[in-house]
């Protein structure tokens, strides 16, 4: 049968669109997670150098006050399991949270 798999999905005589659509989507995934983790570290950095003085810009800033609303600053002494942190932030990725608030505060459009 020509409908048969062989060769762990490399040389198939079927489509091979739906291992592509799932393929793409844990590269989605992993795209947002990995988004999400820069900004925590970002408002991490914010955090830590707080008491010097500098401004952020008025988008930086609003990308920074979503966040903290639903992720306070992790100190370095607190035992806690990141993945619920990051899953925070991936949802708010994913939502489109982080893009609206900025959007909100500049004049620029992304979609």
């Amino acid at each position: 049968m020509d409908s048969i798999p062989s060769c762990e999905n490399q040389e198939d005589l079927v489509s091979m669109g739906a291992h592509a659509a799932r393929k793409a989507g844990e590269i989605a995934f992993n795209a947002r997670r990995v988004v999400a983790t820069e900004i925590l570290a970002a408002c991490q950095a914010i955090d830590l150098r707080e008491g010097e003085g500098f401004k952020l810009g008025a988008g930086t800033q609003a990308a920074y006050d979503a966040v903290r609303k639903s992720n306070d600053f992790i100190a370095y002494d607190k035992d806690i399991e990141m993945f619920k942190e990051l899953e925070k932030i991936t949802n708010l990725v994913q939502e489109g949270g982080i893009l609206d608030a900025v959007e909100d505060k500049v004049d620029l459009k992304f979609f």
